[in-house]
């Protein structure tokens, strides 16, 4: 589970920092949600909800927001995601580049009405991020669902231990 919470730190970070420089039609791209949603293909719905949860969280601390509007939506988007992995094939590029566009939509979804019911006052022109968001996560996730493989691999492989016939 710690390379989860890493490679978490590691997006919000990226997104707060990096990403803020390369916005693309006025956006920043939510890399942990795309952790998340990889989590939730590789891992399951269990590891896709506590990887959206602990996402979400670290996401709501760096914000400064409602704390839980962020971990409630990645929960449920890592939870619903997770799923429906047996039903696909994981390593598609097309897969990839939908369940981005769609879980991009959900959690923001999710995460307005958190808003809304609790207070937060926004307002309806605040959703206008939604479609150019989900775009800009689909183009990133077949590109971070990669690297995070690679590393997730990797971190795996060396913890099996070494059968050596």
């Amino acid at each position: 589970m710690l390379i989860w919470l890493i490679l978490i730190c590691v997006a919000v970070l990226l997104q707060t920092t990096v990403f803020s420089w390369f916005k693309l039609w006025g956006v920043k791209p939510d890399l942990v949600l795309i952790v998340v949603l990889y989590a939730a293909f590789w891992k399951g719905s269990t590891r896709g909800a506590i990887v959206g949860f602990a996402g979400g969280i670290v996401e709501d601390i760096a914000s400064g927001g409602l704390v839980g509007a962020n971990a409630f939506a990645k929960l449920i988007a890592g939870f619903l995601f997770g799923i429906s992995r047996r039903k696909f094939y994981v390593e598609s590029l097309r897969l990839q580049v939908v369940a981005a566009f769609l879980g991009t939509l959900l959690s923001q979804l999710i995460f307005f009405l958190l808003l809304q019911v609790c207070g937060e006052e926004r307002p309806l022109s605040s959703l206008k991020i939604l479609l150019p968001l989900a775009c800009y996560n689909a183009i990133l996730a077949p590109f971070i669902f990669r690297c995070v493989r690679k590393i997730v691999k990797e971190r795996y492989d060396r913890s099996k231990p070494d059968r050596g016939f």
